[in-house]
């Protein structure tokens, strides 16, 4: 029986053509991934960026709401032993954040139901592995109290009212922070970590951060236009217009 050799060989090309195709394909899809990656990753990031500015705008619209019910009052920084968040969800005027159990096994960092007071952006404030007993409430942005004199964000000091600014767009209301506290009462203020970090902003944003002035706009800060930080007793970026009287 005769044999046919140039049968045998195109068989075998065809093969070999076909292994060096899925080659090539995989070599592309390759490429094409680490090139899209980065670009996926800084997209993910710039939604998480806008997710805090929308945020901020509605806490805004929530105070809003706040000084509508309360005869143009202000919600005060820290009143009746509560930070103005917590002051805002008494009177039903910001949605609630759930709190977290710091006690649970695994579960740390900021709880998923937050809410809008919680920047999407913003990383763990402590350990897993602290053992104290709390419950921790969530929050990322700071309430700033500079414009009626004090140099922490937490100000014990009476509210003012919203017509009595000079110029409420020039005025910071909240903004993004890199601040939590220690406590262990049940429930506490925030999530708590150790008492080593200081009153400053958090440019967490792509080397920016976002605030919300008292008439609701949003925009952002770099930190060439904050020159100190909050904590600093001469600062005047927070605060550059006071009050009409």
């Amino acid at each position: 029986m005769p044999i046919h050799p140039t049968h045998l060989s195109k068989r075998s090309s065809a093969c070999a053509f076909t292994l060096i195709e899925l080659l090539v394909v995989i070599s592309i899809i390759s490429l094409l991934v680490a090139i899209l990656l980065p670009a996926l990753g800084q997209a993910r990031k710039q939604a998480r960026s806008i997710q805090c500015a929308t945020n901020l705008r509605q806490v805004a619209l929530c105070a809003a709401g706040y000084m509508a019910d309360q005869k143009d009052w202000v919600p005060p920084a820290y009143g009746g032993g509560m930070p103005w968040y917590q002051v805002m969800w008494k009177s039903g005027h910001l949605p609630k954040a759930s709190g977290i159990n710091g006690n649970a096994p695994g579960q740390g960092g900021y709880d998923k139901s937050a809410g809008i007071i919680k920047c999407p952006e913003a990383l763990l404030k402590y350990e897993t592995s602290q053992s104290q007993a709390y419950w921790g409430y969530n929050n990322s942005y700071f309430y700033n109290k500079r414009w009626v004199g004090s140099k922490h964000v937490w100000y014990y000091g009476e509210s003012y009212k919203f017509l009595e600014m000079a110029k409420p767009s020039d005025i910071v209301f909240l903004m993004d922070h890199n601040f939590t506290n220690v406590n262990t009462n049940d429930p506490a203020d925030e999530a708590p970590i150790y008492w080593n970090c200081p009153e400053i902003i958090d440019f967490r944003h792509n080397n920016i951060a976002w605030y919300v002035a008292w008439d609701g706009h949003t925009d952002t800060a770099r930190p060439e236009d904050v020159t100190e930080t909050i904590a600093s007793t001469d600062t005047d970026w927070m605060k550059r217009h006071f009050w009409k009287r």
